[in-house]
């Protein structure tokens, strides 16, 4: 069955067997990229480097890894929400959207990556179960004969940019030379 056209079902009526979930990701764990300010719970990822020209003369960029990784998370949408339980062998991700960028202080590696992010809106078709440990009652796993699929149907708003965390003790610092100044 294709993904895409798939009928849908809200996690309120989500009860048993396999059916198809359609919500905003929302991370428990986030993953990380070299180089990248975003916390996927999905990456596709290729990581590489500038060699300089060899005694051939020849220069250009060189793959060094090539990764993909996928992280459990919690899908909710208007009625409720469910946990999507991930093993990384049993599952399909169709889709994300592409990340590119320089990874490294000396700029001579860059990465690309396909990505599914927090706040993004996915489509997931699995078999419905009871978790035993994780922050939802109910859950989404490979079904025992298939995969777990996962299709990205829309880029959510990116979450917010942590704020900035002010330096511990340089206040204590700034007091203690004031006060050996006045003696």
């Amino acid at each position: 069955m294709w993904l895409r056209f798939a009928r849908k079902t809200t996690t309120s009526q989500a009860e048993s067997g396999i059916v198809v979930l359609e919500g905003k990701v929302i991370a428990e764990k986030a993953l990380s990229i070299p180089g990248s300010q975003t916390r996927p719970v999905f990456y596709d990822m290729m990581l590489e480097s500038f060699r300089a020209a060899d005694g051939r003369g020849r220069a250009g960029w060189n793959v060094d890894r090539v990764d993909l990784k996928v992280e459990s998370f919690i899908l909710e949408d208007e009625t409720g929400s469910f946990w999507i339980s991930i093993d990384r062998d049993q599952v399909v991700v169709k889709g994300g959207w592409n990340e590119r960028g320089v990874a490294g202080r000396s700029g001579l590696a860059r990465y690309s990556a396909r990505l599914i992010a927090p706040g993004d809106t996915v489509r997931v078709r699995g078999e419905v179960f009871e978790p035993r440990r994780a922050p939802v009652a109910r859950g989404l796993r490979a079904p025992k004969d298939g995969l777990l699929e996962i299709l990205f149907r829309k880029r959510g708003a990116p979450p917010p940019p942590p704020a900035p965390v002010a330096a511990v003790g340089q206040g204590a610092k700034r007091e203690k030379r004031k006060t050996k100044k006045r003696r």
